[in-house]
């Protein structure tokens, strides 16, 4: 029988209750540990210059060195990355994303456009894939936390410098040595309430992120080591409304949130089901009554808001005020540009593609950045098919787990039709390896020791 510590060394969070009753007793030291985890996530996760200009002190170099660093000091670490690597998941990730990459250089090879553009996108998410299997056995050995909460602490880490950044110009000014000078412009360019997040990527790659993370949250709800309702809550809204600042993509992600939380907490406490919906609508029902505030209030009640949570409130909301149920896309300017993204294509291309990633000019190539489309005018349709597969290789379904993963999966299959979200945005590919390497080593070591990388 494994003792407690093992347990949590191998993700095994228990009962509720007994998270509880162990969480009550943490030390200080406890609490100083995993805060340091959380910064090194958050580090690693978000990928931001840490001296502008010097791409060597990238927050992900630093993280990953940290991690490195451990590895070389520790046989435990060690032994348990190399059990991770002879896997036969981690085997199939990396042979299905080299199968892919070879395709993409053969397309580009044949079609004669020297465009290697794409197939350098896929090698630096081979090297995700290789940073992430170091960074989760460094996360697991070293601070014993179950990565799931540590990937969420993240997110609110961030959700709090852009709620921050938001209200105080002050806080903004003075994080802003660690935003690029591209993103501090267009912030400037969004009056403020856009751009203030601290990462490489504070638009779209970071508002799909969240939208993962909504949905793990609803994942991770049972074991949530946040157990106050205020506090659950106050969490919850941090992170809706510091993911739309990102992009009203984010978004998207709370439906499927909703999808797994109840089948979820409706399979596995069918008769406590009441308790845990009780704290879910508690939360939405409370963003509900801010949303409304936030439109009425200026006009009805002629109550002075910021100028920049004025400009939000329209952003965020656009999309209902101008909806338009006979032409849905043309109800914000961005979804009308995403209409024009698409386009006939001939069945050469459908086929295998113009193998051209991007213009000579170093623009989206045929001025297209739907994710759909990016890949199959590089590769056509079997091309798409194989990102699919090297995606669905990480997000496989395990016992228990199936519907979640299936989930997890059609969410990414809808953001990708905007822009891409499948195997190669970095900040959500690292949320995503990190995850599911808790589920499959650390969640089903229970029931097969060869699962467990540290045993």
């Amino acid at each position: 029988m494994k003792s407690e510590n093992q347990g949590l060394l191998v993700g095994n969070p228990g009962s509720f209750e007994a998270r509880a009753a162990l969480s009550d007793n943490l030390s200080m030291g406890n609490l100083y540990t995993r805060l340091l985890a959380d910064i090194i996530c958050f580090l690693f996760l978000f990928n931001f210059q840490l001296v502008k200009g010097v791409g060597i002190t990238s927050s992900f170099i630093v993280a990953l060195a940290i991690a490195a660093g451990s590895l070389l000091c520790s046989r435990s670490i060690r032994s348990g990355l190399f059990r991770l690597i002879r896997s036969r998941y981690f085997a199939s990730i990396c042979t299905m994303t080299l199968f892919t990459i070879f395709y993409a250089f053969l397309s580009a090879i044949l079609h004669g456009t020297g465009d290697f553009t794409f197939c350098e996108a896929l090698l630096k998410a081979l090297l995700v894939i290789a940073g992430s299997a170091i960074f989760f056995v460094f996360l697991k050995s070293v601070f014993n936390v179950p990565v799931v909460e540590i990937l969420i602490d993240a997110f609110i880490i961030q959700s709090v410098i852009i709620i921050f950044s938001f209200f105080s110009p002050a806080f903004k000014s003075a994080t802003d040595i660690f935003r690029s000078d591209d993103l501090i412009l267009t912030s400037e360019r969004y009056s403020g309430y856009r751009g203030l997040a601290i990462a490489g990527s504070a638009y779209y790659g970071l508002a799909i992120a969240y939208a993962y993370i909504y949905v793990l949250v609803a994942f991770h709800w049972e074991k949530w080591s946040i157990r106050s309702l205020p506090l659950r809550i106050a969490s919850i809204i941090l992170l809706v409304f510091a993911g739309v600042t990102a992009g009203r993509t984010a978004a998207i992600g709370l439906p499927f949130a909703l999808i797994v939380f109840i089948w979820r907490i409706g399979k596995k406490r069918v008769l406590k089901i009441g308790s845990h919906l009780s704290i879910f609508i508690s939360s939405t029902l409370i963003a509900c009554i801010c949303t409304v505030f936030l439109i009425t209030a200026p006009q009805a009640h002629s109550v002075d808001i910021p100028p920049q949570l004025e400009s939000f409130k329209e952003y965020a909301f656009s999309f209902i005020e101008n909806f338009n149920p006979e032409d849905i896309m043309s109800s914000t300017s961005s979804t009308e540009q995403l209409s024009e993204m698409y386009f006939p294509l001939t069945f050469d291309q459908l086929i295998v593609g113009d193998g051209a990633y991007t213009s000579s000019d170093g623009l989206y190539y045929m001025n297209t950045d739907a994710g759909y489309m990016r890949t199959i005018l590089y590769f056509g349709v079997p091309g798409l098919f194989l990102i699919m597969m090297c995606q669905l290789s990480i997000i496989r379904p395990v016992p228990n787990y199936r519907f979640s993963a299936i989930i997890f999966f059609l969410l990414l299959l809808i953001l990708e039709y905007k822009g891409e979200a499948l195997l190669l945005p970095m900040c959500l590919n690292t949320v995503i390896l990190l995850s599911q390497f808790e589920f499959h080593f650390a969640e089903t070591s229970n029931n097969d020791q060869t699962m467990n990388l540290f045993c």
